[in-house]
């Protein structure tokens, strides 16, 4: 049996003690310098918390490219925590995964804070606009009311209407960037309502206009004061005034051409003509499908004076005819303009014209006797800007 002296065993236990010793303090240097330390949140749940709340409050709208960034930084972060994962442990190193969801985190909560400042902003500017809306559509479907036979005119207040709508809608929703485009949009299509409106109704408050207009009335009162009547229609007021020896004697509601806030330039335009007129002609019941009629005579000289030189300047089409029996008839009080150019009272009214108008009674229709009508009224208060907001 062979032995060995105490001192070789003694010695080849310590060298085994020292390699072990070896192997354990290589083995732990990953723990050392926090290669196999997991990194906090290693799933990045924090960051989609916080990149939720974002896009609650409109990231993909507001930022899409930050937006893209984060989730692009996310997505890398984990995908490097899962590359580490299936690593045998001891080579494991989250060292890369640590920054990238360290630069992930940062760039989410400067993306919220942005998104979150933009957010409250649109907010307040979207709450202004819609009240800015609702005080300038009540104006301008007054301004409307008057200019509303132009199918452009219609087209942009109803574009208008419906934007508004969609602005209060996405407001209530909490989506303040697409309530504010909505808004704009609703403005822009106010303006051009009340651009195209006050250009159609320019001419009423047109100095020179209204000085003839106003001219035409006085000449015809001033004949009366010498004897006999004179019909004046003003457009504007939707008014007949029948005026005897100077002096008023009855005012009554008419309903007029539908397309009355023109002079009449043409047959077929709907517009009750402006000038100075005759009753050539009385109607009884049968001689008319309105009842009691006042035929006028339309057109005089100045109205084919205007239609020739309309047609010259290519504003009326070759083959239109200028039109005629114009007259002042019933059936009116509607409460809107309908006839194709004519002037309708009621029924009742126009029985009491009927016994009190003679024929060769002067007839003056003008648009506005200058006096601030709605017409006017609407022009002095949609006067302001619609895009200051």
């Amino acid at each position: 049996m062979t032995t060995f002296p105490s001192t070789s065993w003694k010695t080849a236990l310590r060298l085994l003690l020292i390699g072990l010793a070896g192997v354990l303090v290589i083995s732990a240097l990953p723990l050392l310098d926090g290669r196999l330390s997991a990194p906090p949140d290693p799933d990045g749940a924090g960051i989609r918390a916080v990149l939720l709340a974002s896009d609650g409050l409109g990231a993909r709208e507001y930022a899409p490219g930050p937006r893209r960034l984060c989730q692009v930084q996310l997505d890398s972060a984990l995908q490097e925590l899962n590359r580490q994962r299936a690593l045998f442990w001891v080579r494991r190193d989250y060292r890369a995964a640590r920054v990238y969801l360290t630069l992930a985190e940062a760039e989410t909560l400067r993306l919220y804070r942005d998104v979150r400042s933009r957010w409250e902003a649109d907010r307040e500017s979207a709450a202004g606009i819609n009240k800015l809306l609702e005080e300038e559509l009540a104006r301008v479907r007054a301004l409307f009311r008057h200019a509303a036979t132009e199918s452009a005119i219609r087209h942009h207040l109803a574009v208008a209407e419906m934007k508004y709508q969609a602005a209060l809608d996405l407001y209530r929703q909490g989506r303040y960037a697409a309530a504010l485009l909505a808004g704009r949009q609703s403005l822009d299509a106010l303006a051009a309502v009340k651009d195209r409106s006050l250009a159609v109704l320019a001419r009423y408050n047109d100095e020179a206009m209204l000085a003839q207009w106003k001219a035409w009335i006085d000449q015809a009162l001033k004949a009366t004061r010498r004897g006999g009547a004179a019909v004046v229609v003003i457009k504007e007021q939707h008014r007949l005034d029948l005026y005897k020896s100077g002096a008023l004697v009855r005012s009554m509601p008419v309903d007029l051409g539908a397309g009355s806030l023109y002079q009449k330039m043409r047959e077929g335009d709907r517009s009750t003509p402006e000038g100075r007129y005759r009753v050539t002609k009385k109607k009884g019941y049968g001689a008319s499908i309105f009842g009691l009629a006042l035929l006028i005579d339309y057109p005089n000289a100045a109205d084919w004076q205007r239609f020739r030189e309309a047609r010259k300047r290519g504003e009326i089409p070759a083959g239109a005819a200028i039109g005629g029996l114009i007259e002042i008839h019933g059936r009116g009080g509607r409460g809107y303009d309908w006839t194709d150019g004519c002037v309708a009272p009621s029924d009742d009214d126009m029985r009491w014209l009927f016994q009190n108008v003679p024929s060769g009674t002067p007839v003056i229709i003008v648009g506005s006797d200058g006096t601030d009508g709605p017409i006017r009224t609407s022009i002095k208060e949609n006067s302001h800007d619609t895009n200051g907001s």
